[in-house]
């Protein structure tokens, strides 16, 4: 698995409701990203949608950006798990094979995506 090279990326930001901060570490979190980068912030889901397991928010990521802002979640993720996949336009390949996971990966609902 790894990225290959695109025009956009996404990073999904996932949290668990039923840890203790875990929710408000990703609401902070996500002010952080849009305060020091130049990136689209997509909602907060307080539910699994898609092929996600579990609540998350995602991060529209501009190719000029992957490598300061993959960089900069790693160093500042505060433990949570986050899915950075490449956008080509093959959801399904996207979210397995272009890809990388910052933190523990989480089955996805691939079914989802067919």
């Amino acid at each position: 698995m790894g990225l290959i090279e695109t025009e956009h990326y996404h990073a999904h930001v996932y949290f668990d409701v039923g840890i203790p901060d875990q929710q408000f570490l990703a609401q902070t979190l996500r002010e952080k990203i849009g305060q020091i980068f130049s990136v689209v912030l997509g909602q907060v889901f307080d539910r699994p949608i898609g092929p996600h397991p579990l609540p998350m928010f995602q991060v529209l990521i501009g190719k000029a950006q992957l490598c300061e802002v993959t960089s900069w979640l790693q160093s500042n993720r505060q433990g949570l798990t986050i899915l950075i996949h490449a956008v080509s336009g093959d959801d399904l390949e996207d979210h397995t094979m272009h890809c990388i996971w910052l933190g523990s990966p989480y089955p996805l609902k691939l079914d989802a995506l067919r």
